[in-house]
């Protein structure tokens, strides 16, 4: 039977075998006669049905991650034999899947005015995948919100990113006189249970952003109404502007609580014990045998961002540390 690593980690992320099916356009018995026959072959049992939400046995946990260590060892090879066929360097940049679109384009436009004969392969990937990729070596430099502790790595710090709870006004948890504008630099301090019952926009398992969400299931016993799983930080600020719940993210600027009109419809919280900044890092082998030209690769991103030219971010250097990484 071939085996469909998405379908495991579509119901991971949904937590849901109905949503997850959903999400892969295909219908719940589908997915669910997929599992059984899957689970039958290997005689273990992968998801625990019994909780809710749904999920991994231990079982469950090992095989997903060694048959996703195997996918990417063939994906390795399969590039790798591709990139022999070709007599010219060929350098794979893995990177968050919102990041890419912003951050790529004007890059690239200056390395490939500097090296004509370079080829590139872009990767947009979960941030949290990205260490286990170049540890692999599918890709040969990572950008993003990771941690590693690998032996050989060169770090670069490049930005620091302010962490905010994005909750839509109509929620009604704000007092009165309260600026969204300035919420941003002066979040809101919330009390835990004024989000009981509320519904949230989670990030999924790979996003760098669902570390932060784990910490907040841990700080508190919330109860959560409706759960929306998303891969992508700006649908999360999205479907907090469109009232669908309350989210945990990136906000680089005010117009990120604004609707399409430019109307206000969220203000910025802090909760005491979660994060309020992050920092986005590059991260490359020190003895890949094309390192001089990653490093000049990651000096012309630091050189974008000092000039400016990624919104929402903060050069790291240039950054006031005005609040406390905790409240």
């Amino acid at each position: 039977m071939p085996e469909r690593l998405d379908y495991i980690v579509a119901i991971v992320e949904e937590q849901n075998i109905t949503r997850a099916a959903r999400r892969l356009f295909i219908t719940q018995p589908a997915l669910t006669k997929y599992i059984n026959k899957l689970e039958e072959e290997y005689g273990i049992i992968l998801f625990d049905r019994k909780s809710s939400p749904i999920t991994l046995t231990e079982a469950g946990r090992v095989f997903l991650e060694e048959k996703t260590r195997i996918e990417i060892a063939e994906q390795n090879l399969r590039h790798r034999l591709e990139a022999l066929k070709n007599s010219n360097v060929t350098i794979t940049l893995g990177i968050g899947h919102d990041r890419a679109p912003r951050w790529v384009p004007k890059l690239l436009q200056e390395f490939c005015r500097r090296y004509p004969d370079i080829n590139f392969m872009i990767k947009g990937a979960g941030e949290l995948s990205l260490p286990d990729k170049l540890r692999s070596g599918e890709i040969d430099i990572a950008v993003g919100v990771f941690e590693s502790n690998e032996d050989n790595m060169e770090w670069r710090y490049l930005t620091v990113e302010k962490l905010r709870l994005l909750v839509p006004l109509a929620f009604g948890i704000f007092p009165e006189g309260f600026s969204p504008e300035e919420s941003v630099n002066h979040p809101y301090i919330l009390k835990p249970e004024q989000l009981n019952g509320l519904d949230y926009i989670s990030p999924a398992i790979t996003m760098g952003a669902y570390d932060s969400y784990q910490v907040l299931r841990q700080l508190y016993s919330l109860h959560i109404g409706r759960q929306i799983t998303t891969t992508s930080a700006r649908t999360i600020r999205s479907m907090v502007i469109h009232d669908l719940g309350y989210g945990y993210g990136v906000v680089g600027s005010a117009s990120n609580l604004q609707d399409e009109n430019g109307v206000f419809k969220a203000g910025c919280c802090i909760l005491p014990g979660l994060p309020t900044r992050r920092f986005t890092r590059a991260a490359y082998h020190s003895n890949h045998r094309h390192v001089e030209l990653l490093r000049d690769f990651t000096d012309i991103l630091e050189r974008q961002i000092i000039e400016g030219c990624l919104p929402g971010s903060i050069y790291w250097k240039d950054y006031q540390n005005e609040e406390p990484l905790f409240v």
